[in-house]
């Protein structure tokens, strides 16, 4: 599309939640003030409420929708592509619908042609499509930095070690419900969220964009650049202004009617619901506090409930005119920069924590799940807010939400905490835009330097499988070869253990190999890659084996687990249960990062060996056609030089007798040293034989091909496994060190439910491993194979 050359068009693809889109949004607000055209692509269902804000603020010309459409599926109607107001069940089918659409988003990035994307954390396929078009790409990370310095600490380092920052933590009764809620997701859908958000890290170019600022989460954000090897540049607050459109004339009449500072907003975010008992403790706790209230409820789409059924009997009678009751929505910044608000009550979701900040409010956290309770301890660091905290059992008290709102609102102990939020909202407004114009610079920089994905220069680029092994290997097709590993595997060539046997076809063939290199002329010369391709090779089959043995270790590992599990089914002394599962949590975890490592350079350096085997073969093959061509020349040159010395002799005959004697003589030595030099011209070629060292060069190349693909399927299901073990050893060590029944209940129902998906996890590692072996043996046997004939 043609735009003003000094301009930037950016596509920003959030994730479908409103808490993502919005800060996604006022990022475009603050863009296009700066010469940037922002396409904003979603679904129609967030958009329903984007659109009049846009037109209310002139933006239609600068911020252009575009609709992603997601494939259909079961259960998950268009209304339902957003997670406000999903129900909770329905999450998981969300995202599968998501990580579908794809095609349609590949087809949005061909139409636009941005020049950089802007992505979210749930979709890692997105910097890649962007990639394959030589477009940048960027994560911009909506959540706090707190939280994602905690998470990439936990994915660098073993359960036991402790994060650096001391005020940042869970609380016990927050562990064990994020234990409970591994019903609503799967341990294999909760690990492949974890791989998702490393890959989105890992594939944003050079940056890192996080809604934040320095003064509160500074230390944070360089810990996640210290961990990512990424710069992290923070957005800002990215708080959305208000408009005279925006609000209910009804809530704000009523509000204004109050005095200054006594009325708290009472607001859980747009994706959460309360539990039946959080909301009859939540409704006693304001009844029983000394302030005015405004309190948004919320139930999932498609519930029919009543505000009187769902709050206690005679709840509204009691408050009076002292609280409002909102079903679904309110106009919150509009309601928090009301001179009449003094508290918060907040479930602390980060967006909801930048609104406070912003605008001064101080906040009486209560949070619920995911990044909220790390935001919550950091509210207190800050001083902005104090927390309402939850008995043993994660139940909220009444009284205890009664007094931390008076506390904060109204008593004389909690001036610190207004007199914090006031600065903070001073701070912030002195600063205006300071991170903005950083983050300007930062794009800028990116775009200019032209920093893309490259694809190119590889001899093969094939998309389907099935292909890249006729190609490559030339074998029907992948499948094949995976029925042979299974074959290999069912039919005991594998023994018990699954050690592979020292005759197995699946090792390397070393024998193979000095059997064809013997028959190779010791007067021959490999070429230096293809000595390389040898080495590395060999080098990718010890990586193999070292695998198996991990996969061996973790089998014998995970005995304990089942130990345990039996004892817990046997109703045995719950102290045997704790000491097994001591035992497995001291355990080290057998997929380590070193292995990941090992894995991942090796891979690189496979990468570059294919780098190099193209450029040669390019090089090699423009030679060899420059040759062919100088010999065609050179061959009709000699013709002429011999017809015109023949017509020479013939002249020559004319005038003396002597040169008829003489001519036949001549012209039949011409012949012969014409016939000798088209042999030595024949036999020089033969030699170099540059045909040779294409064939080589293309069978290594594309042998290298495939090793890259497998390695990358085992690196992340080494990842994969290595993620989980690190859960679970979390989990045993958690369960031994607090020795509290429930959670080891949970603990070992957790186990039991996802002992046989771990179980899959570690076959399908092996089967892959196994494949792995078979595709090295064939790809050396093929380059040999070409050595020996071109030689023979």
């Amino acid at each position: 599309m043609a735009i003003n050359q000094k301009s930037l068009c950016v596509l920003m693809f959030p994730w479908l939640g409103h808490g993502h889109i919005s800060p996604f949004l006022e990022l475009a607000k603050k863009l296009v003030t700066r010469n940037f055209t922002i396409f904003l692509c979603s679904t129609p269902a967030n958009f329903i409420s984007i659109k009049q804000k846009l037109i209310n603020e002139n933006l239609t010309e600068k911020i252009h929708l575009v609709e992603l459409r997601l494939p259909s599926l079961p259960d998950l109607p268009p209304q339902y592509h957003t997670t406000n107001g999903l129900p909770p069940h329905l999450m998981p089918t969300l995202k599968k619908a998501f990580a579908k659409s794809r095609p349609i988003f590949t087809q949005i990035l061909n139409t636009i042609e941005p020049d950089l994307v802007l992505y979210d954390l749930l979709q890692p396929w997105a910097p890649k499509v962007a990639a394959e078009k030589n477009i940048p790409s960027v994560v911009f990370v909506t959540s706090s930095a707190t939280m994602f310095s905690y998470i990439f600490h936990n994915f660098k380092y073993p359960p036991h070690s402790e994060f650096p920052f001391s005020s940042i933590y869970y609380r016990d009764y927050e562990i064990a419900r994020m234990l409970k809620n591994k019903d609503v997701e799967s341990m294999e859908q909760q690990q492949k969220d974890n791989t998702i958000v490393k890959l989105c890290f890992k594939r944003s170019c050079d940056i890192i964009l996080i809604k934040g600022f320095k003064e509160i989460d500074g230390k944070y954000c360089d810990y996640i650049s210290n961990l990512t090897k990424r710069k992290v540049v923070p957005v800002g607050p990215l708080v959305q202004e208000t408009t005279s459109e925006d609000g209910n004339s009804q809530i704000l009449t009523w509000l204004n009617q109050k005095s200054k500072g006594s009325t708290v907003f009472v607001s859980f975010g747009s994706e959460y619901f309360l539990s039946q008992e959080d909301r009859e403790e939540i409704a006693h706790g304001l009844e029983q506090s000394r302030v005015n209230f405004i309190w948004v409820v919320r139930f999932p789409k498609g519930e029919k409930v009543k505000l009187e059924q769902a709050l206690p009997q005679g709840f509204f009678k009691k408050v009076g005119e002292r609280g409002m009751v909102v079903e679904d929505w309110a106009p919150q910044a509009k309601i928090l920069g009301n001179p009449n608000i003094g508290g918060f009550v907040s479930h602390c979701g980060w967006n909801s924590v930048m609104e406070s900040m912003k605008l001064g409010v101080p906040i009486i956290a209560m949070p619920m799940h995911l990044d909220q309770p790390l935001n919550a301890r950091l509210v207190e660091e800050s001083g902005v807010g104090l927390e309402v905290v939850r008995d043993k059992d994660d139940k909220l008290d009444r009284e205890t939400i009664s007094k931390v709102i008076n506390k904060v609102v109204l008593e004389k102990e909690g001036e610190s905490v207004r007199a914090k939020a006031k600065k903070m909202s001073e701070t912030l407004r002195v600063k205006g835009d300071e991170e903005i114009d950083d983050v300007v610079q930062e794009l800028i920089k990116l775009c200019s330097n032209g920093e893309r994905g490259d694809g190119s220069g590889s001899l093969v680029n094939k998309s389907n499988v099935n292909e890249e092994y006729v190609e490559t290997l030339r074998t029907k097709s992948y499948v094949e070869m995976y029925n042979k590993v299974q074959g290999h595997m069912e039919g005991g060539k594998l023994g018990d253990d699954n050690k592979l046997s020292s005759s197995s076809s699946l090792q390397l063939d070393t024998n193979l190999c000095e059997e064809a290199l013997s028959e190779i002329p010791e007067s021959c010369q490999f070429h230096p890659l293809i000595v390389n391709y040898f080495d590395i090779t060999l080098e990718a089959c010890r990586i193999c084996e070292l695998l198996l043995q991990n996969v061996q270790q973790t089998r014998a590992n995970y005995r304990k687990i089942r130990k345990a599990i039996r004892l817990m089914k046997m109703e045995q002394d719950s102290r045997h249960c704790y000491r097994e599962l001591a035992s497995f949590a001291s355990l080290n975890n057998s997929f380590s990062v070193v292995n990941q490592v090992q894995i991942l350079d090796t891979r690189e350096g496979h990468y570059l060996l294919l780098q190099k085997l193209s450029s040669q073969f390019r090089r090699v093959n423009r030679r060899m056609k420059f040759f062919k061509s100088c010999k065609r020349v050179f061959g009709v040159g000699i013709a002429i030089g011999y017809t015109g010395l023949m017509i020479a002799l013939l002249v020559l005959v004319v005038h003396s007798m002597v040169c008829i004697v003489a001519a036949p003589g001549l012209i039949a030595c011409s012949y012969k040293l014409l016939k000798k030099r088209l042999k030595v011209d024949k036999k020089a070629v033969s030699s170099s034989s540059p045909e040779t060292l294409i064939a080589q060069l293309d069978v290594a190349a594309k042998g290298v091909y495939i090793l890259i693909n497998d390695f990358d399927t085992m690196s992340r299901l080494v990842s994969r496994l290595y993620d989980e073990i690190e859960h679970n050893r979390s989990v045993a060590d958690m369960c031994a060190r607090k020795k509290n029944a429930d959670m080891l209940k949970e603990a070992i129902r957790n186990y039991s439910i996802n002992k046989n998906c771990f179980m899959e996890q570690l076959k399908e590692l092996e089967e892959h491993v196994c494949l792995c072996f078979l595709t090295i043996n064939r790809s050396r046997r093929m380059v040999l194979q070409e050595m020996v004939q071109q030689m023979s």
